[in-house]
């Protein structure tokens, strides 16, 4: 793509290289064959200076192919090795030249090397020279600049004094973007805050925002330019999908063709099924759809939404009907599927989604008021949770006892929160004797909430076998995240009694079964790491203890679960004074009691 520093890159080489080399910098205008075979010879001179000497005295040059051929015949005489460079050659697009071109690959001089430098794949024989081992590719990934580089980049090369965090924050912004970096340093020399032109840097950066629009949009067709505008208010794009945004039929075969043209289009899977746009170019893109058909937005989202509800990512579709603006599709949605994504540990998305409603959507259903509720009992906001309860309750049919149940079961949550297990074990009891014998889901959620509540109490016997009670019918009903809550709890109890084995057993047999499933980065399975990242503690394998609670920390963060982050910070704190780490220590303790 534009601005990754190609050209200066080969620069730099030939100047390592000390070859000679012929440099033919290529514009729009070379587009004509005999301009172009006139510039070429030229360039090739400065390496043998017969070479094309015959053709230079005649009247009328002949055609490429013919050329070509006598050009090589010239230079088979040249011994010395040479490059010679074809600086953008992403400006051709006569078949006459790149017939040419090929021609002179297949019967390339020996003491030749072609060094071509271009924003997009050129219609030459690629992957037959590749599969001969006859081609060498830089692609954007191999010119990306790692923050080591952009530190020596901007604070020797700019003369900035940024700290390596300023760097790396401005690095990943720009994902390595050489012109990047380098339009952002020309307003960070001047800036009286460094951290804060980073954190605000996108799109419409005036130095950015000039460079996007002149070397990749302007170069576009109005066409391809609309494609971009419209699928900028997708995060990821495929061709399918695309189509449903765009009303197109041919989003797969645009998308392939942006891509080999590097339009600042980056693919995500080896199969190029899936693409996202740069994060300053989306910026830049979706700043201009808002600015000339901002109408439009709306409906673009819309549509994603409804594409990726049929396709079944309902986190996605949810997404999409929020920034639609579309609350009664948002709220269906999170009726159909908010309870799914909190029971698989997705609390956090739940809760931020819900913030984005006005409160009457809680008339709208049960479902999707108790899978707010539920995330917000898990993320520790007690004090929000009761108007969620009372609103599924009412919008509940009837005297439903599944609705009621499960009420009950978030109430004894609440109440042991609160500090009266005793009374939350008889809530908890109530909700267990009312949920249905044919409701799995139900009995597993509430008899959790009665082990929670008989742990809380101190009766860790029924607690024990509550949570053994609990844990099948919560596996059974895709229940996850009361699952590996009941796992890490258990964890606990079985270490207090001094089980460690059983306890270590049980950990690594739940974290191997969920990476056998794909599910090893569940933010579900924090409380499970946190445990045996206890056991390992309590066994004095300190390195292996941090191991796991540095990844249930990760994923505690990830859920939003705060009695598993909690946990987790003050295992930490135990580990790093067992350490000798006493500020360490210190720190965790804080974070565990925040």
């Amino acid at each position: 793509p534009a601005g990754f520093g190609k050209t200066t890159v080969v620069i730099d080489w030939l100047r390592h290289k000390a070859q000679p080399f012929a440099w033919f910098s290529v514009d729009e205008g070379d587009n004509d064959p005999a301009r172009f075979m006139t510039y070429l010879v030229t360039a090739l001179q400065k390496i043998e200076a017969t070479v094309g000497q015959n053709l230079s005295q005649s009247a009328k040059l002949p055609p490429p192919e013919t050329l070509v051929t006598l050009l090589i015949n010239d230079l088979t005489c040249v011994a010395e090795p040479f490059v010679l460079v074809l600086d953008d050659y992403h400006h051709l697009h006569n078949p006459a030249i790149h017939q040419a071109l090929e021609l002179l690959l297949e019967r390339q001089p020996p003491a030749m090397h072609l060094v071509l430098t271009t924003r997009e794949d050129p219609p030459l024989p690629l992957a037959r020279l590749r599969a001969r081992g006859e081609l060498v590719e830089v692609r954007a990934a191999d010119l990306r600049f790692t923050v080591a580089e952009a530190i020596l980049f901007l604070n020797q090369t700019m003369g900035l004094a940024l700290d390596d965090a300023a760097v790396a924050a401005l690095d990943e912004r720009v994902e390595g973007w050489i012109a990047g970096l380098q339009l952002a340093a020309l307003s960070l020399q001047s800036a009286a805050d460094p951290a804060a032109v980073i954190a605000e840097l996108d799109g419409s950066h005036h130095f950015i925002l000039g460079y996007l629009a002149d070397e990749v949009l302007r170069r576009l067709p109005p066409d391809r330019q609309a494609f971009l505008r419209e699928t900028s208010v997708l995060d990821r794009l495929c061709g399918p999908l695309c189509d449903a945004v765009t009303a197109r039929t041919d989003s797969d075969a645009v998308l392939t063709e942006l891509y080999a043209a590097n339009v600042f289009v980056v693919a995500l899977d080896d199969a190029h099924r899936w693409f996202r746009y740069h994060a300053l170019f989306r910026d830049l893109l979706r700043r201009q759809l808002e600015r000339t058909t901002p109408d439009l937005v709306p409906t673009l989202y819309a549509r994603a939404s409804a594409w990726f509800e049929a396709e079944g990512d309902a986190i996605a579709a949810i997404e999409h009907a929020l920034a639609a603006g579309d609350a009664a599709r948002t709220v269906r949605l999170l009726e159909a599927h908010a309870r799914a994504i909190v029971l698989r540990g997705e609390a956090r998305l739940v809760d931020g989604w819900i913030r984005r409603l006005p409160a009457a959507w809680r008339s709208a259903g049960p479902h999707a008021n108790l899978a707010c509720a539920w995330a917000l009992l898990l993320r520790g906001d007690l004090d929000a949770i009761e108007p969620y309860v009372q609103a599924a309750e009412a919008s509940a049919a009837g005297d439903d006892p599944v609705i009621r149940a499960e009420c009950l079961g978030l109430r004894a949550g609440l109440v042991s929160l609160r500090g009266d297990p005793e009374r939350a074990c008889r809530i908890a009891q109530e909700a267990v004797d009312l949920a249905p014998a044919g409701d799995d889901y139900v009995r597993g959620m509430t008899r959790f909430c009665l082990a929670t509540a008989c742990n809380y109490a101190g009766r860790v016997a029924q607690a024990v076998e509550h949570y053994q009670a609990a844990l099948p019918l919560c596996l059974a009903t895709g229940n996850t995240v009361a699952a590996m809550l009941i796992i890490g709890n258990l964890t606990v109890l079985y270490l207090a009694r001094g089980q460690l084995q059983r306890a270590a057993d049980l950990c690594r047999q739940t974290i191997d079964a969920a990476a056998r499933r794909g599910q090893d980065r569940s933010p579900a399975l924090a409380s499970v790491h946190g445990g045996l990242g206890d056991v390992l503690l309590a066994r004095y394998d300190l390195d292996a203890a941090r191991a796991q609670l540095a990844v249930a920390l990760t994923l505690g963060r990830r859920s939003g679960h705060v009695a598993t982050l909690t946990y987790s910070y003050a295992v930490l704190a135990r580990l790093e004074q067992a350490a000798g780490h006493l500020d360490a220590a210190e720190s965790a303790l804080d974070e565990a009691l925040a």
